[in-house]
């Protein structure tokens, strides 16, 4: 209560004021008649119990102001705790969603290269994303059109002679790579036979 304070200091100043008047009248030898060992005596106690009561409540305030400033730095420490823990849980869920996404996404493609395996090329990769993972699912429907390109060429030249143009061969120009070698292998195991 800084009202109260300055009451005490304004009280506490002017014993203090009234004590030195006396103590300077006393060596100035101004002193009169009234002045008396006891009442010196009174106004030097009474200055002192005005300091002291001005020490007191200066003592009593730094207390009070030293519990409020401990009790806001307890109160921060506890949300700066609160934060970093809901920080930590906010990432572990981010960590356990991201897993999970992606524990999901490489059965997805671990399914796609066992269907391959096993022969069926039907496959779709309109759901498979555009992330690491989502290109190896396309990759793996590119390597599934390019063996359906490989079997509908096949498919083509077993009609092709079961109508008698015997001379009908699969264009392995137009196959990349190890089909259009395996089709030039074709082509050449066809004309070995028919020879």
């Amino acid at each position: 209560d800084l009202a109260a304070l300055r009451e005490r200091v304004e009280g506490s100043k002017k014993a203090t004021a009234a004590s030195r008047k006396l103590v300077a009248d006393i060596f100035l030898g101004q002193n009169d008649a009234s002045l008396t060992a006891d009442r010196f005596y009174a106004s030097a106690t009474h200055a002192i119990e005005h300091l002291e009561a001005v020490a007191a409540t200066v003592d009593f305030e730094f207390d009070r102001m030293l519990i409020a400033r401990l009790d806001r730095v307890q109160t921060h420490r506890i949300l700066v705790i609160a934060g970093v823990a809901a920080l930590v849980l906010l990432a572990f869920a981010l960590a356990v969603a991201v897993m999970r996404d992606l524990l999901r996404r490489l059965n997805y493609a671990g399914r796609i290269a066992a269907r391959v395996a096993a022969g069926d090329l039907s496959i779709d990769a309109r759901d498979a994303g555009s992330d690491e993972l989502g290109r190896v699912v396309i990759a793996f429907q590119t390597v599934a059109s390019r063996l359906t390109e490989f079997v509908h060429a096949q498919e083509a030249m077993a009609q092709h002679h079961d109508a008698g143009d015997i001379d009908h061969r699969v264009d392995a120009s137009a196959l990349p790579g190890v089909y259009g070698e395996l089709a030039a292998k074709v082509n050449g195991l066809v004309a070995s036979n028919l020879a």
